[in-house]
């Protein structure tokens, strides 16, 4: 099955929350690294959208992906999973 944008977007903030983490920007991308949705939590610094975009698509350059604790993705809990 395949996630969401929007559950992608709504774990990570969630995620972050529960972690007692500042406010986040997420960012998802498609395999080509085309941006596909943006999500500024109220609070992120002025720079946050540039700089998500930025580490999201190196990771996504380098292979790596990472998907949210207990969605039944194989390795996930476990940090990133190399493609």
């Amino acid at each position: 099955e395949k996630l969401s944008t929007n559950k992608i977007i709504e774990a990570a903030h969630k995620e972050g929350q529960q972690r007692g983490l500042a406010p986040l920007t997420i960012v998802v991308l498609d395999s080509g690294a085309h941006l596909k949705a943006l999500s500024r939590a109220d609070g992120a610094s002025l720079m946050r959208p540039q700089i998500a975009i930025a580490k999201a698509w190196g990771a996504i350059g380098l292979g790596v992906h990472f998907y949210p604790r207990g969605w039944g993705v194989p390795g996930s809990g476990s940090g990133p999973n190399l493609a």
